[in-house]
């Protein structure tokens, strides 16, 4: 199953550590989406919650065009 979803670029995160002490950790690219996903486990929230439906693909169709007007997948 793979559906384009957006998410933001850069991203800034603060919680706190092992020991409890106060973190920040900013990042961007890969490891921001990666910290995003996370949060969104955190928070309850499913792929399928965020995902853009008409991007929705599985094996079967993958190789299928996309609507107009799609993101491509992989894109945000």
């Amino acid at each position: 199953m793979r559906a384009a979803m957006e998410r933001y670029l850069d991203v800034e995160v603060t919680g706190l550590d092992r020991n409890g002490e106060a973190i920040k950790i900013n990042a961007s690219g890969w490891q921001a989406r990666i910290l995003q996903h996370e949060c969104d486990h955190l928070d309850g929230t499913l792929y399928v919650d965020k995902m853009i439906p008409r991007t929705f693909r599985t094996v079967e169709n993958l190789d299928l065009p996309l609507a107009q007007g799609c993101p491509k997948l992989g894109s945000l």
